[in-house]
């Protein structure tokens, strides 16, 4: 075969291989910026759109957020025994108990994305039952990570009202007493909490809690089954009765744990999901989503899905907008 040949074959190889990358239904596109500015710039315009709609109806916004390592585990743990004499202790007893803790994922820039942007501009952030037990997240917004490129020390700005979701069998002794504990009245004044059961219809109460000599308020919601497309009406309603929601729609932040985060890929009950994808790799996980991660792409890409890469730091967040998510409007 002659060289001029050779070379017709390579062209046409490579025509037909630009040909089936662009026909693919999903739009893929890095880019590289500087800090994460332009990061922090596409998630509000997609937030807009879905908020607002294009015809000026809109959705409350469901955004999935984790950081995730290059094998897809979520989050490494490690065991620890906490001391008996321990004073962060909820309940106050001297029994030793058998500990997991998170080893932090991201790097700081992207963590400045996560822990400061998307907070910043969260309504509610959603955790799950599970984590509130074995973690005791802050749930705080950060600031002070990043100042025009610059990385800055970690400082702490807003204290922010979880949502925290419950299955009707684990809503028990422990976790009221977590709830009623002083730093927990202190530290999530208004939170809601939604406690799945098989009850028909939503029932929404606010209602005093009371602890370690400090008095504190929360929304209590059971009924409704299991069905996620509550979270967003329960939500909604909360927000006009406290009078925030405005004529606009919620930013709901669901940041896991992997139960949570699971179910919600599961249910395609999500609009925006954002991924840290970073370069480490370790045995010990708490869990991975790889196939519920993969269950995102088998409801079909087309007009209102895509996706884009930013290269954040050291990691790469993945950017996943699903503009028409078959949930009616509000």
């Amino acid at each position: 075969m002659s060289m001029a040949t050779l070379l017709l074959v390579a062209v046409l190889l490579s025509a037909v291989s630009t040909v089936s990358l662009a026909s693919l239904p999903r739009e893929t596109t890095s880019a590289s910026l500087p800090g994460s500015s332009s990061l922090e710039s596409y998630v509000s315009k997609c937030v807009d759109r879905i908020t607002k709609g294009d015809d000026g109806g809109g959705r409350s916004c469901v955004l999935l957020s984790w950081a995730q390592t290059a094998d897809g585990k979520l989050a490494f743990a490690e065991d620890f025994n906490e001391a008996e004499d321990d004073p962060a202790r909820h309940d106050g007893s001297s029994a030793r108990r058998r500990m997991r803790a998170n080893v932090m994922l991201s790097g700081d820039k992207s963590l400045a994305f996560t822990h400061s942007f998307l907070r910043s501009i969260a309504d509610y952030i959603v955790v799950g039952s599970g984590t509130i037990l074995t973690d005791d997240p802050r749930l705080v917004e950060h600031k002070g990570f990043e100042v025009e490129g610059e990385t800055g020390e970690m400082s702490e700005r807003k204290v922010l009202k979880p949502v925290i979701l419950v299955g009707s069998e684990t809503w028990g002794k422990e976790l009221e007493m977590q709830y009623n504990d002083l730093r927990l009245v202190r530290k999530w004044q208004g939170a809601v909490v939604i406690v799945g059961g098989e009850e028909e219809g939503l029932h929404l109460q606010r209602e005093e809690t009371e602890g370690g000599g400090g008095k504190g308020w929360r929304w209590l919601v059971k009924g409704g089954g299991r069905d996620l497309k509550n979270v967003r009406k329960t939500l909604q309603k909360i927000a006009q009765a406290e009078g925030n929601s405005g004529s606009g729609r919620l930013l709901v932040v669901v940041e896991g744990g992997c139960k949570v985060l699971q179910n919600f890929l599961d249910e395609g009950e999500w609009d925006i999901i954002c991924v840290t994808c970073c370069s480490t790799k370790m045995e010990a996980s708490f869990g991975a989503l790889g196939v519920g991660l993969s269950r995102c792409w088998d409801r079909g890409w087309g007009e209102g899905r895509w996706e884009k890469v930013f290269q954040v730091g050291e990691d790469k967040v993945r950017v996943i907008v699903n503009m028409k998510n078959g949930n009616e409007k509000e």
